[in-house]
């Protein structure tokens, strides 16, 4: 890929990521507290909200994983069918970003308590 390219896409997945944060906030925040569900989530199972964040994020994590496999399972005309707007690319893999920046803002906002 070439570097225009690629720089055009990472571009292309922060601001998808952050209209993802921003508009998920609405649904998940509570009392402007991003962070909110995985604090009520570690409340209740007795764990840490970045325990629980990581819990969450499982799912996701085999999503991406069998994508991966796909790759070597699926012949590329395959993988091309089965993949190929790249919507559940997109998707995935801006689900897993931003479960990483939930996890550091609940690690930075540990640090800064």
């Amino acid at each position: 890929m070439k570097t225009k390219d690629f720089n055009a896409m990472v571009r292309a997945a922060i601001n998808s990521c952050l209209q993802t944060l921003t508009v998920k906030n609405k649904e998940y925040g509570k009392k402007d507290d991003k962070l909110h569900n995985f604090k009520v989530a570690a409340r209740k199972k007795n764990i840490t909200p970045e325990q629980a964040l990581a819990g969450f994020k499982l799912k996701h994590d085999v999503s991406i994983d069998d994508i991966i496999d796909d790759t070597a399972l699926l012949n590329s005309d395959d993988f091309k069918k089965k993949y190929g707007d790249g919507r559940l690319i997109e998707e995935k893999i801006g689900d897993e970003i931003n479960y990483f920046l939930l996890l550091k803002g609940l690690l930075y906002e540990r640090l800064n308590s």
